[in-house]
């Protein structure tokens, strides 16, 4: 029974282990819009900012460099906005994923003394140990939380005044090569 119980669990935990990694995919896919437009306009701002207007044929609009530079990062605040809500749906992810590996655990604690040592710790031909596939579900529990937080971290680091961390959030924002071995 107990062994039939953290097998049901296992078995929950890893194909939401597949559905998780298809979010995160998804959502960097859907973002890359978002972020090749948050670094055009990064670029922009600093051109922009750059420029001295009263060296051009626009010396006679004393506000239009104040204004542009508005209205840029008016659009790029509603591109991260739209990031952030991206982050909403990465954050729920990850919360499942650890909640998944959670109730493993549990369940594995309750058992441990009624569940067969030979199954918890030898592989067979079909599947890894139980003790294997915990630990896999370790590995990548770690691996979500660390795949959000980087994103968390990059987008916190944006600064329309440094192109350059625009476009390390967009590098950090769709590099999944981690996840993508993790869950292999």
């Amino acid at each position: 029974m107990a062994t039939d119980s953290l097998i049901k669990q296992l078995q929950k935990s890893f194909r939401y282990l597949e559905s998780a990694r298809n979010t995160f995919t998804e959502t960097t896919k859907l973002s890359k819009d978002n972020l090749s437009n948050l670094c055009n306009l990064s670029e922009q701002y600093s051109c922009c900012n750059k420029v001295d207007f009263q060296l051009t044929g626009l010396k006679h609009f004393s506000q239009i460099k104040t204004c542009t530079l508005a209205k840029i990062q008016v659009i790029m605040e509603k591109h991260l906005s739209q990031l952030w809500q991206e982050m909403s749906c990465l954050q729920s992810t990850h919360q499942q994923v650890a909640k998944h590996y959670d109730l493993t655990v549990n369940l594995y604690n309750q058992h441990a003394n009624d569940l067969d040592l030979k199954m918890m710790t030898l592989d067979d031909v079909f599947h890894p140990s139980y003790a294997m596939m915990i630990e896999m579900l370790s590995d990548m529990d770690r691996v979500f939380h660390l795949e959000y937080v980087k994103r968390w971290q990059a987008l916190q680091d944006v600064d329309y005044h440094k192109p350059e961390s625009v476009q390390s959030l967009s590098d950090v924002w769709t590099d999944c090569k981690q996840l993508e071995e993790a869950v292999k």
